[in-house]
């Protein structure tokens, strides 16, 4: 994928708009981020990748079926970590009220750590249960991107956690994805290139997962 990308790319800014905003959406995601950036030299705002939107909006909507709410109620975002995806429990809400703090209103008991935790890991391996029954988990991800660029499309500012890349920072030899640093990915994608996809401490905002 390394080589097709660095193939690719080269030949779509020959024949792209020249404001085209690019998604990557395939593996590894944060990975081809810097990659896409250093072969077309664009910004974070201008290519980025699908990040960990869809296993935060298969996260989202498991933990509003289990707290009796709409999804619009369940706030967190997962980050990724090489091939882990870690869900940001301290920052994970219903509404306003933190997860574990959160009384269902259909009388089951609270969350515990314990349910997270394998609430945590039926996302993680979603795919692995829906492959063998249908072969493929091709219209999550085609809905999560779809998502990812209605909002670009759009201009919506909608917070989501995708992967743009990160200039250097401290301690740091070179640039990286921002979903392999320990810190928030949440970023606003927009079709402005003068509007930066810059990472924020906000939760994500997508669209319910389809297997």
């Amino acid at each position: 994928m390394n080589a097709i990308l660095r193939r690719m790319l080269p030949e779509l800014l020959e024949v792209a708009p020249k404001n085209c905003v690019y998604v990557i959406v395939t593996n590894p995601c944060d990975v081809l981020t810097v990659i896409g950036q250093e072969v077309t030299g664009l910004p974070p705002e201008r290519i980025f990748a699908s990040g960990t939107v869809l296993d935060t909006s298969r996260l989202r909507w498991k933990l509003a079926q289990r707290g009796s709410v709409d999804l619009e109620r369940a706030r967190l975002h997962r980050r990724r970590a090489r091939r882990h995806r870690v869900p940001h429990w301290s920052r994970a809400t219903i509404g306003t009220v933190p997860i574990l703090d959160w009384q269902p209103l259909d009388g089951q008991p609270k969350f515990t750590v314990d349910e997270l935790d394998r609430i945590a890991v039926d996302v993680r391996d979603a795919a692995y249960t829906v492959i063998p029954g249908k072969g493929a988990t091709n219209y999550a991800i085609g809905l999560s991107s779809a998502r990812i660029v209605e909002a670009i499309l759009g201009d919506q500012h909608a917070v989501m956690p995708v992967s743009a890349g990160a200039e250097r920072l401290p301690g740091r030899r070179r640039r990286c994805p921002l979903g392999a640093l320990p810190s928030s990915t949440a970023a606003a994608p927009d079709r402005s290139s003068r509007r930066p996809s810059r990472p924020t401490s906000s939760h994500s905002s997508t669209a319910p997962p389809t297997p």
